[in-house]
């Protein structure tokens, strides 16, 4: 019965309450209630303006779009991200520059950044991978030095810190996403954020343009999030999940990757993301600001638990932990050599683990025409593992999850 899934999925009656009240309004209501959000959300960050938008790719997109990116222009992005990043840029005609990332936390090494600055350079993407807060002072003195502009990628970074401010709050734009799988939720969705009145204006000028969200859209990624919630409680999870995944391990295993492959994102299925913020997700939003950083506290504790647990054992690397920041732990990565090992052990011993979805971009082929080598993001690629943390797991848990990778050594 003790088994421990990736994460679970929190969706609650008050957030069904919250969603059918929302449904009730009136349009000039529901409008209301969008804007309240997106100024909710604007203060928590501590910033003027907030723009909710579909998705984060739709949030780069309209980023780039809102600085006035031309064909040609080039952004540095870290090699360890997720393509889709890779793809809105390519989409926008420009030109990503990959740098590699240091193995203390995965993001991006501010040492290479400026060999790879040239005459077509206009932006840094500043990317906090897996809620780890990047080295943010010395990415805005390139920029300055350089004269670039700088677009925060927090999509993973919600509620993290650095130096007392919250992330998405130092680059011209910032961006974050609010999939159901983020520590944030609201059905999807994301907010791009700035303390420029002229820019706000212009992405609010943006997606007035857009199509509103189609009812029956929004209901389905409610009743996407309840069957999450439910697959993902440890006693559903324990007796019926776990058997099936099981099942699916011993007879699909080598055939898996084949389903998890993601597909490239095309001109057209951006332009199906040009929809509208909804007041369903604007309530729901209102409501997670009210608990977030409790949320990422709970997280934070597990973590630094997890952390003593694990100090000390050679065949396994963690990330180090920096002063004044405040890491959130989206995703919580060690580096582990045989990582296919490690990954049947624990789960036989029933603990889900991933070797995730964030990759080393350099590296891909569909990417080749912008490639380069990057041997750190190559090496966290093929040895990060992640393990769960989530809010709701007792330390108990989290004690006996690093035994075991101790025992699996």
């Amino acid at each position: 019965m003790n088994r421990i899934c990736r994460g679970r999925v929190p969706f609650s009656k008050k957030d069904l309450f919250a969603f059918l009240s929302a449904a009730l309004k009136k349009k000039g209501e529901r409008d209301k209630l969008i804007r309240q959000f997106e100024d909710s959300f604007a203060s928590y960050i501590g910033v003027g303006y907030g723009i909710g938008v579909s998705c984060g790719k739709m949030a780069l997109y309209l980023c780039l779009r809102a600085l006035k990116a031309k064909p040609g222009d080039e952004i540095i992005v870290p090699a360890y991200t997720v393509p889709e990043v890779i793809e809105v840029i390519i989409l926008c005609e420009m030109r990503p520059v990959f740098v590699d990332i240091n193995l203390e936390d995965g993001n991006i090494d501010t040492d290479l950044i400026e060999e790879k600055i040239g005459k077509h350079t206009k932006f840094i993407l500043m990317t906090h991978i897996h809620g780890y807060p990047c080295k943010i002072d010395e990415i805005l003195k390139i920029a300055e030095k350089y004269n670039l502009d700088i677009i925060e990628d927090s999509a993973q970074g919600c509620g993290a810190e650095y130096q007392g401010k919250k992330t998405g709050s130092f680059g011209k734009l910032g961006y974050f996403s609010f999939g159901i799988f983020k520590n944030f939720n609201t059905l999807g969705g994301g907010m791009i954020v700035t303390n420029d009145f002229e820019l706000a204006s212009s992405l609010n000028a943006f997606t007035r343009e857009f199509r509103p969200q189609p009812r029956k859209e929004v209901i389905k990624r409610l009743l996407w999030a309840g069957v999450f919630s439910v697959l993902t409680h440890p006693v559903f999870f324990a007796i019926a999940i776990y058997p099936v995944m099981r099942i699916i391990r011993l007879t699909w295993k080598d055939k898996m990757h084949f389903f998890l492959k993601s597909k490239t994102l095309t001109r057209r299925e951006l332009d199906k993301l040009k929809v509208k913020f909804a007041a369903e997700q604007a309530a729901i939003g209102l409501r997670g600001l009210k608990n977030i950083d409790d949320l990422n506290d709970e997280k934070i504790k597990k973590a630094k638990l997890l952390n003593q647990e694990l100090s000390g054992l050679d065949k396994v690397q963690i990330f180090k932990e920096r002063s004044q920041v405040r890491n959130i732990y989206l995703n919580y990565i060690i580096r582990v050599k045989d990582r296919e090992k490690i990954i049947d052990y624990l789960f036989n011993q029933g603990i889900d683990v991933s070797p995730g979805f964030v990759v080393s971009c350099a590296h891909l082929k569909k990417f080749e025409k912008f490639g380069c080598d990057c041997q750190n993001s190559l090496i966290l690629e093929n040895q990060n593992l992640y393990i769960p943390i989530y809010p709701p797991l007792k330390a108990k848990s989290i004690a006996r999850i690093g035994k075991l990778i101790k025992n699996g050594y």
